[in-house]
């Protein structure tokens, strides 16, 4: 069979394979063949940051002291080892580029002396995730700003503004342009540079949701992790669309993958609520680019617009002369509320939210010739409620910075993606404050700037990578991240006693003041215990066994706590997928000896025996905890060691993949045109297989699936169509799909629609007569890890008619 292909690269420096570039209904037939032993498609990726960075041309931030170094040990870990600053490491950041002109690194790029010793542009400017790249030697961050601010956050050195580690080397590898994509085969390319390069840390504050961990990206982090290379990358910012959303290449079992949590404190713009008691009150950046806020002591008025309505979407009816403009976000673009504020006189527009999350960036029109700001719902709320009983408000607002205090501080972030993996490996791994991050952008931007997003959070952990490294250089990898993953702080759900499920968490929050103090530590055991399938049926228990070796003269006393996390799932006991992780706060059983002796040079094999708890088997239930292994000295020092595990309550095989028959997004026909849904023992409907008559499925898929395959069938006349007998079917163009992933958003939905095409020995043909059809869809779950068996869901359609006009292409 001749299939048309286009060839892109050969790699063979970390992977074996080729790039190739077919076309996707060919993908089922390419995988039968005996050479391929894999396909992985070329996907597009994105930075995981939970806004984009706007330019300012008015206003440049100055170099601050970094507030994400206040609750991860930073400032005990400068005092313990000042001299220790990642000098002589090499990190390699795969990103959008940076600015090396920026004071913070140096002001040079691979000259003698400079720390910036490596880069190459695998894209250029106008690469978008689908045009042509057009890579050259000069790695600038021209646009986009997120390669900058976290190579800032890793290794910025700029007076008072100081990264993790400062003095570190760094090897700059653009792989996305001003839109923040890439794809999968440009991460890989960057990765076999970077380790040709000799860069002994990567970072990829870069992703794409609910990984698999067997992605291509991810098996290439896999590969260098076996080589020594550190790899570190974003869990995610998918938190608000439940479980099972870890990031790939994040989701590998050899990249640590990284959460974000909140700071103590965080740097915004501000307003002052003069009628408040000159209350300080966060706001977003100034828009439109060019307009810098000067107000001083200005009334403020709540707008509703002509229609009555709060969203000022319509010219205003009152006049603001002189005044600042209140109005509720949404309902129409922020620029059109701005003009009509403009019109009426007003000298600024405050826009609040109308949820409680972190208001978003926001650009408005060049015309809008007055500074226009969000700010949060609850500040807009109270100024609305005093505006409304007739009380007068006034504000102050300039363009300057002030430290606030975190309203949940030390919490994982609302928006971290929640793990497990798709495979049911423990991610994420470990985390790090990742929102409001005050770090470098383009000198062109405004030096200055605070983001949020696991990538903040990735790269604060590959800049302790660098340290430890640096203290410790020829240790592995696995004790690196058990250096790291292992002296963490547990955090706790907000204004609960509960802490976060390892599925949110890992193993807790970075803690350099501990980090640096179990090197004489070998610590091992298995974080994911998975399901119920890895004991026997009568046995009620997991078993974790932990090990450690002493590689000291001294010895220790270890006694050991525990505490259980929130358990979660996100399966209804109906079995249909929830939009939020349902939380239960139960106690798991947990059982050990209470203390140990750790002898000097030796090793203790501890086993933590963890009872499954009266949780239901059947809604998928994941549950977690940790452990706290107090190792004392006879000279009552001591260290503090972390374990998180978890565990699957149920049967991982046992994952609803599909919702249940009975509800609306099960596997049905559709028609295209009008939306109809068929179901079985409808009328067959009858298609011509022209423009939009054609068949269709539509289906919600509400968990990853390794392969999904849709055959067409011939009908046999009999009553009841037999699943198994595939004696008719052929798989059908388009009808192969390997790590198929689940739909995200409550009422997105597949749709895949036919034209008639189908393979039978490698030869594709089209129906030409009158035929009685179905379609048989097969969704394989993906297996746990070291098991070959592999469980699927099988649907048949209702029955169907066609009646083409077309014939054989082949």
């Amino acid at each position: 069979m001749n299939i048309p292909y286009r060839y892109s690269h050969n790699f063979s420096i970390v992977y074996s394979g080729v790039g190739l570039e077919v076309n996707a209904e060919y993908e089922g037939v390419i995988s039968t063949f005996s050479l391929v032993e894999a396909i992985y498609p070329n996907v597009v990726a994105t930075t995981a940051s939970t806004r984009r960075l706007l330019p300012r041309t008015s206003t440049n931030f100055p170099a601050q002291a970094q507030l994400a170094h206040e609750v991860t040990g930073y400032a005990n870990f400068r005092k313990k080892y000042p001299e220790i600053k990642g000098k002589g490491i090499k990190i390699g950041i795969l990103d959008s580029g940076l600015d090396y002109l920026h004071p913070a690194f140096g002001g040079c790029f691979k000259t003698k002396g400079c720390r910036i010793t490596h880069g190459y542009d695998f894209i250029g400017d106008d690469f978008d995730g689908g045009k042509t790249a057009q890579p050259d030697a000069d790695p600038m961050d021209t646009c986009n700003g997120h390669g900058t601010h976290v190579a800032g956050i890793l290794a910025g050195n700029d007076g008072e503004f100081q990264g993790v580690a400062p003095e570190a080397s760094l090897g700059v590898y653009r792989i996305s342009g001003c839109t923040g994509e890439t794809t999968s085969e440009l991460i890989v390319k960057a990765l076999e540079l970077a380790h040709q390069d000799g860069m002994q840390v990567i970072n990829l504050s870069i992703g794409t949701p609910s990984g698999f961990g067997i992605e291509i990206d991810s098996k290439v982090g896999n590969n260098l992790a076996e080589l020594g290379v550190v790899v570190v990358s974003a869990a995610g910012n998918m938190g608000l669309h439940s479980m099972w959303m870890s990031n790939a290449p994040a989701s590998g079992e050899g990249v640590v993958s990284v959460a974000s949590s909140q700071p103590a404190h965080y740097y915004s713009l501000f307003f002052t609520d003069h009628s408040n008691n000159d209350q300080k009150l966060i706001r977003s950046d100034t828009q439109s680019l060019d307009i810098r806020a000067n107000i001083h002591r200005v009334a403020v008025v709540h707008v509703v617009d002509n229609k009555g309505n709060n969203t000022a979407c319509s010219p205003f009816t009152v006049a603001l002369q002189g005044k600042v403009a209140l109005v509720q976000r949404g309902g129409c673009k922020i620029s059109a509320k701005a003009q009509y504020a403009m019109e009426a006189g007003a000298v600024a527009v405050l826009v609040y939210n109308v949820d409680d999350l972190t208001f978003a960036a926001f650009e408005v029109d060049e015309k809008i010739q007055i500074p226009v700001m969000c700010i949060e719902k609850s500040a807009g709320k109270d100024l609305v409620q005093r505006l409304s009983t007739g009380q007068s408000v006034e504000v102050s607002i300039d363009e300057s910075l002030e430290a606030f205090a975190e309203a949940d501080p030390d919490t994982v972030s609302w928006f971290s993606s929640w793990g497990p993996s798709t495979k049911l490996t423990f991610k994420p791994d470990i985390t790090a404050p990742g929102d409001r991050i005050y770090s470098t952008i383009p000198r062109s931007m405004g030096y200055y700037a605070l983001q949020s997003g696991t990538s903040m959070a990735s790269p604060y952990i590959a800049g302790c990578f660098a340290l430890l490294m640096e203290m410790q250089p020829n240790r592995t990898v696995t004790e690196y991240r058990s250096f790291l993953q292992y002296t963490t702080k547990v955090l706790l759900m907000p204004n609960k006693n509960y802490t976060s499920s390892p599925a949110q968490q890992g193993n807790g929050r970075v803690n350099m003041d501990m980090m640096a103090e179990i090197f004489d530590l070998n610590v091992t055991y298995t974080p994911c215990l998975f399901d119920r399938s890895t004991v026997p049926k009568d046995q009620l228990y997991r078993t974790l066994n932990v090990t450690i070796q002493n590689l000291s003269n001294a010895s220790y006393t270890i006694s050991i706590s525990s505490s259980s996390s929130q358990q979660v799932t996100a399966f209804t006991p109906e079995g249909i997928f929830s939009d939020k992780p349902i939380v239960r706060e139960q106690d798991l059983q947990i059982s050990f000896d209470n203390s140990s002796v750790l002898p000097e040079y030796g090793t203790v094999e501890d086993k933590i025996f963890i009872a499954d708890a009266d949780i239901p088997n059947e809604q998928s239930w994941v549950v977690g905890g940790h452990l706290t292994l107090r190792l004392q000295k006879k000279d009552t020092s001591f260290r503090e060691l972390t374990l998180s595990f978890m565990a699957m309550r149920g049967y991982f095989a046992n994952i609803p993949v599909l919702p249940p028959r009975n509800d609306p997004y099960y596997p049905t026909l559709y028609n295209l045109t009008s939306g109809a849904l068929i179901k079985q023992g409808d009328e067959p409907p009858s298609y011509t297989m022209e423009n939009n008559d054609i068949p269709a499925i539509r289906y919600k898929q509400q968990f990853n699936t390794d392969v999904v395959r849709i055959l067409i069938c011939k009908d046999k006349g009999t009553k009841e169509i037999d699943p198994k007998d595939i004696s008719t079917c052929r798989l059908i163009d388009h009808g192969y799909a390997v790590s198929k992933k689940r739909n995200y958003k409550e009422s997105e939905v597949y749709i895949f629609s036919w034209t008639g095409g189908y393979f039978e020995n490698l030869t594709f043909h089209t129906f030409n007569d009158t035929q009685t059809l179905y379609f048989l869809g097969d969704w394989t779950r993906p297996s746990l890890p070291n098991i070959t068996n592999r469980s699927s869901v099988t649907w048949v359609s209702p029955r169907f008619i066609i009646n083409p006009t077309v014939h054989d292409k082949v």
